[in-house]
């Protein structure tokens, strides 16, 4: 049997419909974390089984596993890796890499490559300082005191994230994200995963029936697409910074801030508001995937500004509609895109040096190149047998 421990996001509506696509259900259990009705994005009314948040509830459900069972796991964050340590089970563990999980946290840890400058800065003062360095404590030796303090407490918190990445027998990600799985194991030493094929529902046969739209017109301001969400990882103050100072022809910038972080969604909305004005466009409110496709189709260029995976939808969906894509070559998701034989991404560094409309004209003109490279991982077809792969080893 196998048993797939989900969050309530969007990701896994379609996720538990391709099982029953597959006909697995009878060979699969589904555990949601948290409590149902919790999320806005999460919908199904496949038979599942919401398993809440006690730490001490997962620790019990797992010791429920047989010798023969296989554990499937999305946002595999200290909780559950931590549950999974406690369990002493010995069941192999497939964890589907989305990000944040292993980036995140320990928060401090990963803050001095994840964040950009002015990012940086704004993290540090909002949530490190308050909390270790209180007003009304101004003595050196205080200070130095906490600061002692703090590092030891980071350290120990890498250390037993290292034991639970290390616990990892397979990180399931796409074909060509080999520099994800690299990354991975240079943060954390010792992880000795195997790399599975396999990833989730990013668009992509909804957005390659869509039309292309007219190039603008010499002149024309150019819709930037910014980001995916509200995460301080999005280095939003450093980007709008980039664009203000750098980007010359004439623009408005629409950003998703629908969901995330809420301090960083009001950074955002701030510093978008003062450099750009009226120019500035934020999305607050969530979209339904059609919904999503039909904006995305209206963009001209998409920009992202992360250094770790993230926005894989977003990226999926625009390179898919024939856009083109800014974004860092520290990125892994940069490489990986490279590898796949996707023309239309650009380092994010140069786009003020990039002719964007004729960046624009050229997208247009490979999408069916850019097409083909992405449907070989992220259409139905590809993502049902990937999917196949992982789970019909129990019923064989």
């Amino acid at each position: 049997m196998n048993y797939h421990i989900i969050t309530q996001e969007k990701f896994f509506n379609t996720y538990i419909e391709d099982i029953y696509r597959l006909h697995l259900e009878d060979d699969n259990v589904i555990w949601v974390r948290g409590k149902e009705g919790k999320s806005d994005f999460f919908h199904t009314d496949r038979p599942v089984e919401y398993i809440g948040e006690d730490f001490g509830h997962f620790v019990e459900r797992l010791k429920s596993l047989k010798q023969e069972d296989r554990l499937f796991v999305s946002w595999y964050d200290d909780k559950i890796g931590s549950a999974i340590l406690r369990s002493g089970i010995k069941n192999p563990v497939y964890v589907y890499l989305m990000g944040a999980e292993f980036y995140s946290m320990p928060y401090w840890w990963h803050a001095e490559w994840l964040f950009d400058p002015l990012t940086k800065r704004k993290v540090k003062r909002t949530k490190l300082y308050p909390r270790f360095f209180p007003k009304g404590k101004p003595w050196l030796w205080y200070r130095c005191k906490n600061w002692l303090k703090f590092k030891k407490e980071v350290q120990k918190e890498y250390e037993w994230k290292l034991a639970t990445i290390r616990r990892i027998d397979y990180i399931v990600i796409t074909e060509h994200s080999g520099p994800e799985v690299e990354l991975v194991k240079k943060l954390y030493p010792g992880c000795k995963a195997q790399h599975m094929v396999g990833t989730f529902d990013q668009n992509f046969d909804i957005a390659k029936s869509m039309p292309l739209l007219p190039v603008p017109a010499e002149g024309a301001p150019l819709k930037i697409l910014f980001g995916n969400s509200s995460d301080p990882n999005g280095n939003h103050l450093d980007a709008f910074r980039y664009l203000k100072n750098k980007v010359k022809v004439p623009f408005e910038v629409y950003t998703f801030l629908s969901y995330g972080d809420p301090d960083a969604k009001e950074w955002a909305l701030e510093s978008g508001r003062k450099l750009f004005g009226d120019a500035f466009h934020p999305i607050t409110e969530y979209l339904d995937k059609f919904a999503f496709v039909r904006f995305m189709q209206e963009m001209d260029v998409v920009m992202m500004f992360h250094n770790r995976q993230q926005a894989e939808g977003n990226i999926m969906t625009a390179l898919t509609l024939g856009k083109p894509v800014f974004m860092k070559p520290r990125n892994p998701q940069y490489d990986m895109l490279k590898r796949m034989g996707v023309d239309a991404v650009y380092d994010v560094r140069e786009m003020h040096k990039t002719d964007l409309r004729e960046a624009i004209i050229k997208a247009q003109a490979h999408r069916d190149e850019t097409m083909a490279a992405i449907e070989a991982e992220y259409s139905d077809q590809s993502r049902m047998n990937h999917l196949k792969e992982l789970l019909c080893p129990v019923s064989s």
